[in-house]
């Protein structure tokens, strides 16, 4: 029994240092996480004023769109909202519903057989 204590503590003693060192990194990577560009994204859609060019989708739209290039050629600020397809359509309206002014320009641009909810649909 004596024995068995003995492993449990050192078992802890081990342990312990390995979650604070992957916990302290996991919230140093979250802080810089794709997916918290959102944060980002609607601080931009808040302190910017209409009229504007909204951009909405899923990641064609976040990689795939040169939203400087727009907003040069058209002289209008481009907010850039796509993130990633999974949150699904009714998420991604949402998102932009109560930010939107009557002069701003939105454009949708949704992944190919995506689902209100975010999921794929199948062709079979």
């Amino acid at each position: 029994m004596k024995q068995f204590i003995i492993k449990i503590i050192l078992f802890f003693l081990i342990l312990f240092p390995v979650f604070f060192i992957v916990g302290r990194d996991y919230r140093t990577v979250v802080k810089s996480d794709f997916m918290a560009a959102i944060i980002d994204k609607h601080a931009l859609l808040e302190n910017t004023h209409p009229p504007r060019i909204l951009l909405c989708g899923g990641s064609n739209l976040a990689f795939g769109i040169d939203s400087k290039r727009i907003q040069d050629t058209f002289g209008l600020p481009v907010i850039n909202l796509g993130l990633h397809a999974g949150l699904g359509v009714e998420f991604m309206i949402n998102e932009i519903k109560l930010s939107t002014k009557p002069t701003d320009i939105v454009i949708f641009s949704f992944e190919y057989l995506l689902d209100p909810k975010g999921d794929y649909i199948s062709l079979n």
